[in-house]
């Protein structure tokens, strides 16, 4: 699914960039090279990491 149509940023990089250490929408753009545009997706995004966040790690 892609999250930034600005950039083509899809769930799969951004759980990437999260996993990587980046915590806000800015850093899962800066991660992949791309910088913020119309800034349309930074809700979704910061939504996703907080969701990232919450999921339970798997033992």
């Amino acid at each position: 699914m892609i999250l930034c149509n600005c950039n083509g940023l899809t769930e799969k990089q951004l759980r990437a960039a999260v996993q990587a250490g980046a915590r806000r929408w800015t850093e899962v753009l800066a991660h992949h090279g791309y910088e913020p545009d119309c800034e349309c997706c930074d809700e979704e995004i910061a939504a996703h990491i907080r969701a990232m966040g919450e999921e339970a790690p798997r033992s």
